[in-house]
């Protein structure tokens, strides 16, 4: 990782097929544990926040920023079952799914994908296990035509147990949202093949 300010740095996903800041304190997880090719995650050892990116392959029947049925309420409802969590007893949305202005929040992947389109939404999971119970996600999903691919970003952050924040001791950002903007805004596709 090459480093930048504020406890942030550049960091290369995929071989250097794409790349994004990233906290510094996150890890790639691949070092440790078996990651799938087509997902790169990286992680905080000492405070279990992390974020991962992941190819999918893009299915047209799954909408991107469709309010209560888009991509990423479904993958919010995955990560909760991941978890053995139970949908809306065990949830909450903290903000709905909502479509991205790319050229906003996304500069660097829209300006070589000029027809991309994302949404993003916010939750919590109470988990049903740990001291740490409840979990902060961030979710995007990015369609990308010129891939025929769909890339899913997900952050998660352990919230402490009596104040229901994040440890700032890994970055001054306030929640999980703050970290996908800033993910987003910084990511670039380097190599488009790598959705090939």
């Amino acid at each position: 990782m090459r480093e930048g300010g504020s406890g942030w740095a550049s960091g290369s996903l995929w071989g250097g097929a794409a790349s994004a800041e990233l906290p510094h304190a996150y890890e790639d997880a691949s070092a440790v544990r078996p990651v799938p090719d087509h997902q790169e995650l990286r992680c905080c050892t000492r405070t279990g926040q992390g974020v991962s990116l992941e190819v999918l392959e893009s299915d047209p029947a799954r909408g991107v920023g469709m309010p209560g049925g888009g991509l990423c309420g479904i993958l919010f409802a995955d990560q909760a079952e991941l978890n053995g969590a139970a949908l809306g007893e065990d949830t909450t949305v903290v903000r709905e799914e909502e479509e991205l202005d790319m050229a906003a929040a996304c500069p660097g992947v829209a300006a070589d994908d000029p027809a991309a389109a994302g949404a993003w939404m916010a939750g919590r999971i109470r988990m049903p296990f740990g001291a740490r119970d409840t979990v902060e996600f961030a979710v995007a999903c990015l369609r990308l035509p010129r891939a025929d691919s769909d890339l899913a970003v997900v952050v998660y952050m352990p919230l402490h147990p009596d104040t229901l924040v994040p440890d700032r001791a890994v970055t001054a950002d306030a929640d999980a949202a703050a970290v996908l903007a800033r993910v987003l805004k910084t990511l670039r596709v380097h190599d488009w093949g790598l959705f090939g």
